[in-house]
């Protein structure tokens, strides 16, 4: 037994089959049964009709019933879906107005030119059968906003504690008239709601400034504000620091001047006493001074966040802040490396004066101190930490290694070449080199560095710290003398410096006389 389908072919054998694959429209299902010597019967039929269940429409925004101001650009998005076809978009969604007629297509469009009034919006979607399916909601728009107005109190007015303040504000709207009641409310930043209607009145508002918000909602939801700012009771001073500037750095020890002034409803000028200077320097609280103008040196090194408290005769404070860095006490020397019997020196920069050093081991560095300026003795070959402490108690710590003077110091030898020649004038364009590689020591040398010491016009090399250092000749106007200083120093930490003279000319200048 065999079944089949005008529209779908073959669709199942045997006395009973169940299908739910057969397509949309209208079949011929034919049934036809063959023997055992293969013989076909004669064809039994029936017809019958597969509907298409069409597609199911949603309407994501906007919501049911929302309200649009005059002028607003609405946004319509939604999608559909069909058992057959899947997701549609594109053409076989279409936007509609009962009012307006079609608005556009697509899974999102935007209109901002819809009539003023209620609207049912409508989506179609189509399938590719031609079945539809339709969603709809309804939306008003060209609703007016209200138009409310504050007449009492005057904004900038101020009350005593105690006063009654009156209020009394009016709203109109396009669609609803004269607006009363609830639709009216009066708030204020420092108490939340206050009243609400055309007028009221009030005697417990707290004290300081309120801006005061008059809002009026029409019957669509729709609202607007206006706004006033009065002052009542004891209003808080307004404090404002101008010195130190915001951001500003300091090396420790150096003098900050703080500088600042407030302002107060009542009492005018705030000054002395009732001007609090404090520092939070990583959570530390400390007190800096009180009054208009003064300066200190004393503050850590560190982030200070810097604040002016004002405190008005009623005890009503208010703050001001910025943000300040005093920076670390710092040395220009990282360590040193002294011989026996030898000295060396090192400046600190920062640091409350006056600053105090001290070595670790006096036998074997003795330092000595002369305002910002360090000398440490070599007295016997060893390690100590030079430490200078300031005023407040910050400090930094200089290592000093002091090495046997039985070690002879390097000797520098510098000299200028060009080809393999020794020379001291030369051309503009030459291709020279500054020679150190006849300097000596005892063990050996570590660390060769050239320094340009004369000469208006810079000399590049290729490396500075070589023992045989290049460079081009650089182009000068007639003839230009120039020194170099080659310093030296050996695996002991002993130095030695040679300086080397020579002149560069104009390739066509005469000049060969001797260096200046």
């Amino acid at each position: 037994l065999t079944w089949t389908s005008s529209l779908n072919g073959a669709i199942g054998t045997g006395p009973t089959i169940f299908s739910n694959a057969l397509s949309a429209g209208t079949h011929t299902i034919t049934l036809t049964v063959t023997d055992s010597n293969g013989l076909i019967s004669d064809p039994a039929s029936i017809t019958l009709t597969i509907t298409n269940s069409g597609p199911s429409a949603i309407i994501a925004a906007p919501a049911d019933n929302a309200v649009f101001q005059e002028g607003s650009t609405i946004t319509f998005s939604g999608s559909a879906t069909d058992p057959e076809d899947g997701n549609l978009t594109g053409a076989s969604l279409v936007w509609s107005s009962n009012n307006d007629g079609t608005l556009g297509t697509g899974t999102e469009i935007q209109i901002s030119s819809l009539t003023p009034g209620s609207h049912t919006i409508t989506l179609t979607a189509t399938d590719n059968d031609g079945v539809t399916g339709s969603a709809s909601i309804s939306i008003i728009t060209g609703n007016r906003l209200p138009i409310p107005q504050i007449h009492t109190p005057a904004t900038s007015t101020i009350f005593l504690t105690g006063d009654q303040v009156d209020f009394y504000g009016t709203a109109t709207d396009h669609e609803d008239g004269n607006l009363a009641g609830a639709s009216l409310v009066w708030s204020s930043s420092r108490d939340g709601q206050i009243g609400t209607g055309p007028t009221f009145s009030t005697s417990s508002l707290s004290d300081g400034e309120h801006v005061i918000t008059f809002t009026a909602t029409d019957s669509y939801g729709a609202s607007s504000s206006v706004y006033i700012t009065i002052f009542y009771g004891n209003v808080p001073p307004v404090p404002t620091i101008y010195k130190p500037e915001a951001d500003a750095e300091y090396e420790l020890g150096q003098s900050v001047i703080f500088h600042g002034t407030a302002r107060d409803n009542e009492d005018g000028d705030i000054t002395g006493s009732a001007l609090v200077w404090t520092s939070n320097n990583n959570g530390l609280i400390t007190n800096i001074g009180t009054g208009s103008s003064f300066s200190v040196n004393n503050l850590k090194s560190g982030n200070h966040e810097i604040t002016l408290t004002a405190t008005d005769s009623g005890n009503a404070k208010a703050t001001a802040k910025v943000n300040i860095v005093i920076k670390e006490m710092v040395s220009d020397k990282d360590s040193l490396s002294i011989q026996v019997g030898n000295s060396d020196t090192f400046t600190i920069t920062g640091g409350t004066p006056p600053l105090r050093v001290f070595s670790r081991r006096n036998h074997i560095a003795s330092p000595t101190i002369d305002d910002r300026t360090i000398t440490v003795l070599g007295k016997a070959a060893g390690e100590s930490d030079i430490i200078v402490t300031d005023k407040v108690n910050n400090s930094i710590t200089i290592p000093a290694t002091i090495t046997s003077s039985s070690n002879s110091a390097p000797i520098a030898k510098a000299k200028l070449v060009k080809d393999g020649q020794k020379e001291s004038i030369v051309n503009e364009g030459d291709l020279l080199s500054l020679d150190g590689t006849g300097s000596s020591d005892e063990s050996s040398i570590t660390s060769y560095k050239w320094v340009q010491k004369y000469g208006n016009i810079p000399v590049y090399l290729d490396n500075e710290n070589a023992p045989l250092a290049k460079f081009t000749a650089p182009p000068v106007s007639r003839v230009q003398k120039f020194i170099f200083t080659l310093n030296v120093t050996d695996d002991q930490g002993a130095t030695d410096k040679n300086d080397l003279e020579f002149i560069i000319k104009e390739k066509n200048d005469s000049f060969e006389g001797d260096i200046l």
